[in-house]
């Protein structure tokens, strides 16, 4: 019963422990993403399977500047919707730090209907307002300098 306790104790310890150190690890929620004409955008992240199924999903529509940067753990060809958009949104597909294609103008679907992949292997995705892709005359093979924020 004694040793039980003892064992019982330094669980308790290590997991303690474990939660103070994940705790004090500065987090990663953001991205600054900047495009070939110097655009600078601030990109909330969803780097996990849940954040990726939720994305904009409910969200306040994006400002200019904002987006969301989803990121796969390996290159893929992912499935993406607009359930539970409540505003347009363009759609780009990055392979590393190099845009390889793009969907503008994707409107909001309550029940999803229109499925959206990419043509190739990504391991990258950003959300913008609607109409960015055209004002900053994005374009495939366009490189991206993307850096990863504590805040």
């Amino acid at each position: 019963m004694r040793r039980l306790s003892w064992v019982f104790g330094l669980l308790v310890i290590a997991t303690s422990l474990w939660l103070l150190m994940i705790a004090s690890r500065p987090s990663i929620k953001f991205a600054r993403v900047v495009f070939q004409d110097g655009t600078l955008v601030t990109a909330e992240l969803a780097a996990n399977t849940f954040q990726r199924q939720k994305g904009l999903s409910g969200h306040d529509p994006l400002r200019e500047g904002e987006g969301m940067l989803f990121l796969h753990e390996q290159k893929e060809i992912p499935t993406y919707w607009m359930k539970d958009m409540r505003f347009p949104i363009d759609l780009i597909w990055i392979d590393e730090n190099q845009v390889v294609g793009m969907h503008m103008g994707l409107e909001p679907e309550n029940s999803p209907k229109t499925l959206y992949r990419p043509d190739r292997p990504i391991n990258r995705v950003i959300e913008l307002p609607s109409g960015f892709i055209s004002t900053h005359q994005v374009t495939v093979g366009d490189r991206l300098d993307i850096t990863f924020l504590s805040r």
